[in-house]
């Protein structure tokens, strides 16, 4: 069997550096791997497969990265847009956090996040690798493929405990591969959904693109297909804690399009009992599609005692959550209760937090408002600029307008002359008639009198 020498072995690795560094010049990346075979992509992926370090990230939203000028993150946006164009459900395993790895598949939302710019929710996790201990309880409600209940299980220890809750059969296999691919023993899944009630209730289920929006109402984007619906059975979560005897519960995440209310309701004894810290995804419209509201759930949450606090735009932690925030968009919100202490939601601790995120606050009106200045200065100047533009548009309409109602009163003249010019030829044309006429009568008197005279001789 051949075996490359170390030379050889490093002549490859140049070279398929320097393949890299051309395709990420190009300026149509996708269009340049198009028409390459998957397998091909697929190691192309594996190349520039990349985690962001587990640390806030002030200002995240979904798609952050997507417009990125960076070449990197271009040749992977091409590489997700070729899966996802191509309706390919290829899938990588990626080093992830806490010694992890987890099944990618590209082509859907969750890798056009953390496949393109190498995090998803990185302001959740990293508060969550605060706040997670050896031994504590988390239960993942709404799991998808496992990404909390893997990073929590990792958190929790041997001596912890994970319940994850995953109703679809898609998500819920994906769930199984990730827990089995990491050789975990600390997550009991349940393949079930949670609610204010108990019984059999139907899902649809999203398409695989959008693999994370599977829901019990309608879907909120227009752009989700419903790929099929399901029969799945329905508990309430104050039950399922009490038949499984779990002695304590510290931290529960709720991420279910819109249901996160009625998951709520079904739990008001453990929420009691246990005060355990909550993070939800709070979306008004999906809610309300599903009979609540983000103002609902919120003054809920307030009545059994938590307090709310939202990441903060400017530092990317915990902040207290402001009355004047804007509901309708989606985001996520921690509400803790004050009989339980929690790293950085303390009031003596929000004091600094809450400074930097005012000035980050300043900073930005600040900049704004210089903006808004030169926008003011830049649109007088483009005023005066129309203005002097008008009134040189109005001066040569002006002149365009004498000069056309002088063509016309000459046109008029013109005519006149025309008219005047035609009687006469008229009038000379009747005297050459009447003169060539009598003409014509003396030549031929004359002539008549020659003959005659002709004939007498």
């Amino acid at each position: 069997m051949f075996i490359p020498s170390q030379n050889q072995k490093a002549e490859e690795i140049n070279d398929r550096i320097m393949q890299l560094e051309e395709l990420l010049n190009l300026p149509d990346i996708l269009q340049q791997i198009w028409d390459y075979p998957p397998n091909r992509v697929m190691e192309l992926a594996e190349e520039v497969i990349y985690t962001r370090p587990l640390k806030p990230y002030p200002g995240w939203y979904f798609n952050i990265e997507w417009d990125s000028p960076e070449p990197v993150i271009r040749l992977r946006r091409a590489i997700w847009e070729y899966f996802r164009k191509k309706q390919l459900e290829e899938r990588i395993i990626i080093p992830w956090y806490q010694d992890l790895r987890i099944f990618l598949y590209l082509g859907n939302d969750f890798s056009s996040q953390q496949f393109i710019a190498g995090c998803y929710e990185p302001n959740e996790f990293y508060y969550l690798n605060q706040i997670l201990r050896p031994g504590m309880t988390f239960l993942d409600i709404g799991a998808n493929d496992g990404i909390y209940a893997l990073f929590a299980s990792r958190c929790v220890g041997e001596r912890g405990l994970v319940l994850a809750f995953e109703p679809s059969q898609r998500e819920f296999k994906n769930l199984q591969e990730n827990i089995n691919l990491n050789q975990l023993s600390n997550i009991q899944t349940f393949q079930l959904a949670l609610s204010n009630t108990e019984g059999i209730t139907t899902l649809k289920i999203a398409d695989f693109e959008h693999s994370g929006q599977n829901t019990f109402g309608e879907f909120v984007h227009d752009v989700v297909a419903c790929e099929q619906i399901e029969s799945v059975p329905v508990k309430r979560l104050d039950n399922v804690i009490e038949t499984a005897n779990i002695q304590a519960i510290d931290v529960i995440k709720i991420d279910i399009e819109g249901a996160e209310f009625s998951v709520l309701q079904g739990a008001q004894n453990l929420l009691k009992q246990h005060h355990p810290l909550l993070l939800l995804e709070v979306f008004d419209e999906a809610l309300q599609r599903q009979g609540s509201s983000a103002e609902t759930l919120m003054s809920f949450l307030r009545s059994q005692g938590y307090k709310l606090f939202t990441f903060g735009r400017f530092v990317g932690v915990p902040v207290q959550f402001e009355s004047d925030y804007p509901l309708s968009k989606s985001f996520n919100i921690i509400a803790a209760h004050p009989n339980r202490k929690w790293v950085g939601l303390s009031e003596a601790e929000q004091q600094p937090i809450l400074h930097q995120e005012l000035e980050g606050t300043r900073q930005l009106l600040a900049r704004v408002e210089g903006d808004l200045e030169r926008s003011q200065t830049k649109l007088h100047d483009v005023d005066l600029e129309f203005q002097r533009l008008k009134y040189k548009h109005d001066l040569m309409e002006y002149e365009l307008s004498e000069k056309l109602r002088h063509l016309k009163q000459g046109n008029v003249e013109l005519k006149e002359q025309l008219q005047q010019t035609q009687t006469a030829l008229e009038q000379a044309q009747t005297t050459i008639t009447a003169l060539t006429s009598s003409k014509f009568w003396q030549l031929r008197n004359c002539w008549l009198g020659l003959k005659r005279a002709l004939s007498r001789k």
